[in-house]
């Protein structure tokens, strides 16, 4: 796709939970091609989002790169925003799901 026609998904986690950790773990199978592409999002170990043989990214010279923060275009009104990220880990296809929730502050934690 390009920028002019991509697809926007929200999906509801649930209320605004604040004072807590959230770990998140995401397994991309990344794809341009319509049909070939894959998402699944856990949340404190819990699959709240997955999608299959669909499109998730750009054909770009570029390739896809780890990014994390707050996208509020002018603020949305807000007088003041934060978040906070304690690491952003990277693996490949060998990586499965309990190796890669280790690595959270969750899964180091006991939670």
């Amino acid at each position: 796709p390009s920028i002019n026609n991509a697809a926007k998904r929200l999906v509801y986690l649930g209320p605004v939970v604040t004072q807590q950790w959230l770990c998140f773990v995401i397994s991309m199978d990344w794809s341009h091609t319509p049909g070939q592409g894959g998402t699944r999002v856990w949340m404190n170990k819990r699959l709240v989002y997955q999608s299959e043989n669909d499109l998730n990214s750009f054909d770009t010279w570029l390739g896809n790169y780890l990014k994390v923060g707050l996208y509020a275009p002018w603020k949305l009104g807000a007088s003041f925003r934060q978040v906070y990220v304690d690491a952003l880990w990277a693996s490949d296809a060998t990586a499965d799901f309990d190796s890669m929730y280790r690595k959270t502050i969750c899964g180091t934690s006991g939670k």
